[in-house]
């Protein structure tokens, strides 16, 4: 039995459907009653429970024996791991397969890497089997408000502070697929694996290729760190998440064009290209 943690979020979604396929034995976590009245009209079985509250989590936790673990990189990441770790324990789990985020390392000087490397420092210290998934950017962040480009898109500019450097984008699709089979199969135990797309693009190609499928022309505009941070500050977001972000943009300018096989070496199958992605993407419907 398999335990999925945020199964309505963008890749919890891809893990879910990617079970599915692979007709595993699953249940999904869910917080509140209307959550999982939604999963169960979707042929799902959800089960009550809270990250945040973890005397919540035993019942839920019971009977299963691997988890995915997706909980968001914050300051309190390492504390809720360790609260986390002592529920599945005492639940029988054995094997906890984390989503973190490419760039992560014991000296990362990115705060959100940090936080995620606390958290699995945590899983490596517990008893248990760990997996971490350390996937790249999202193809999905250009079709969501997350970071505010939909808007961007639609006015015709994306502000982005990534120079000329290349980025190997990763469809959530992929992550999940990877996810599954590290979840049902064996051999994958204690290992880290890096996950993105299968090829690196510019931020012009990038926006050229976001033109085409809105059908307006999307103009690129190379942006500073500094003028990126005082805007994600104005617009409300807290200074340690922006600080954050900009650091992993800092990151990717100088390894975002990397490229990892994973996709291939675990789903045998090629990862999505951004072209691919845009094909079925909501950005295609944007006037």
């Amino acid at each position: 039995m398999i335990i999925v943690t945020g199964a309505s979020g963008t890749v919890g979604k891809e893990v879910v459907r990617e079970l599915v396929s692979l007709r595993a034995d699953f249940r999904t976590l869910v917080r509140t009653e209307a959550g999982a009245a939604k999963l169960k009209s979707q042929g799902l079985s959800p089960v009550l429970g809270d990250l945040d509250r973890p005397e919540t989590l035993g019942a839920a936790f019971a009977g299963a024996e691997r988890l995915f673990l997706l909980i968001m990189p914050s300051p309190l990441a390492a504390t809720q791991t360790e609260q986390i770790v002592d529920v599945a324990k005492k639940a029988g789990i054995r094997h906890i397969v984390k989503l973190s985020a490419l760039g992560v390392s014991d000296d990362t000087p990115i705060n959100l890497a940090s936080f995620h490397r606390a958290s699995e420092r945590v899983l490596e210290a517990s008893s248990l089997e760990y997996t971490h998934l350390r996937p790249h950017f999202f193809m999905q962040n250009f079709t969501s408000n997350l970071f505010g480009y939909v808007e961007s898109i639609k006015a015709g500019k994306l502000y982005i502070p990534m120079g000329h450097s290349g980025l190997s984008l990763v469809d959530a699709a992929d992550i999940g697929a990877v996810a599954a089979r590290v979840l049902t199969q064996k051999g994958h135990e204690n290992r880290v694996y890096d996950i993105t797309g299968p090829a690196a693009l510019s931020f012009k190609q990038i926006a050229d290729k976001l033109g085409a499928a809105t059908g307006h022309k999307v103009d690129y505009v190379p942006v500073s760190d500094e003028d990126t941070l005082k805007a994600m500050c104005a617009s409300g977001m807290p200074d340690w998440l922006a600080e954050g972000l900009v650091g992993y943009f800092r990151f990717f300018r100088l390894y975002g064009a990397q490229v990892a096989n994973t996709v291939v070496s675990l789903t045998q199958r090629p990862g999505r290209t951004f072209d691919e992605f845009l094909i079925h993407a909501a950005l295609r419907h944007v006037p």
